[in-house]
């Protein structure tokens, strides 16, 4: 595979994570959208990734690269609903985390990651997306232990405090 700007030659191993945080979050809104068929999903994935029309492409090689790009976004599609899944607390429900979402999206986690890092949300969109994958596991696995971590804490002085009088 050689890139040359924004254009690939050969092909990605989307599998593997060649692929960007911003093509990642592209893709999201690409395979979203209800008023494109199929196909022109397809045409509209296929473009981000590589930079060019996939009708510049013979038939068959078009059909083996969209059968790879297909693969390899499910395969992630598939670790990211195992492993970021998030659960919202019915406190975080409360106060309205589907309205937070709902209105920010991804540009949430891009400003946490641009933040943490201190890098500018621009250059972010340009990480590979097994980067950042990783970094949104991790952090969430690391919040899911500090709320058990908590918790624990919690019941033991509440369990110390009903002893005394």
């Amino acid at each position: 595979m050689i890139r040359i700007g924004k254009i690939v030659i050969g092909s990605l191993d989307i599998g593997g994570g060649e692929f960007t945080y911003g093509n990642r979050i592209a893709l999201g809104a690409i395979l979203s959208d209800e008023s494109r068929s199929e196909y022109q999903r397809l045409k509209a994935a296929f473009r981000e990734l590589y930079g060019y029309s996939c009708r510049l492409l013979p038939l068959g090689l078009r059909m083996r690269l969209f059968d790879r790009l297909v693969a390899g976004l499910t395969a992630w599609i598939r670790r990211e609903e195992e492993l970021l899944h998030y659960e919202p607390s019915a406190e975080e429900v409360a106060a309205g985390v589907g309205e937070l979402t709902r209105r920010v999206g991804y540009f949430a986690t891009l400003k946490a990651l641009a933040k943490a890092y201190g890098r500018d949300p621009d250059e972010v969109l340009g990480w590979d997306y097994a980067k950042v994958f990783g970094i949104l596991q991790t952090d969430l696995e690391e919040h899911k232990f500090e709320e058990r971590y908590a918790k624990v804490i919690h019941d033991k002085y509440r369990r110390r405090d009903k002893g005394r009088p």
